[in-house]
């Protein structure tokens, strides 16, 4: 009977060992690196966020732009012009009821940022 013995070279290990690194860090930033599919889902709820808001604010927007339209004077609507006369001046007739909740007519007063550092 004739032993034959099979020595391990370095080669043999070598060779997967330094494989099996290559395709595990190239695994690793797939997933987690800068632009990998975490940061690409990520980016996409960013932008799917900022189009809502972009919506939200465009129909704010059209509301404006329809109200500044007609308060313009070739279109002017007069009872809106009232409603915002009664808000700035803060009239009303004199038969009505006024009942102030707070937030029309009330101006509060900006603070600066030299009033709250100064020392007496």
């Amino acid at each position: 009977m004739i032993q034959t013995k099979k020595s391990i070279s370095i080669r043999q290990i070598l060779l997967p060992f330094v494989s099996i690194v290559i395709i595990g860090y190239f695994t690793y930033h797939i997933f987690q690196g800068d632009r990998g599919i975490i940061a690409y889902l990520r980016l996409q709820q960013t932008v799917a966020s900022h189009e809502r808001e972009r919506a939200e604010q465009q129909v704010l927007r059209e509301q404006l732009e329809r109200r500044v339209y007609l308060l313009r004077p070739d279109s002017l609507d007069v009872d809106l012009l009232e409603e915002r006369a009664r808000a700035v001046l803060n009239f009303a007739h004199p038969d009505e009821i006024v009942i102030h909740d707070g937030s029309v007519g009330v101006h509060k007063p900006k603070a600066s940022a030299s009033q709250g550092s100064k020392k007496k």
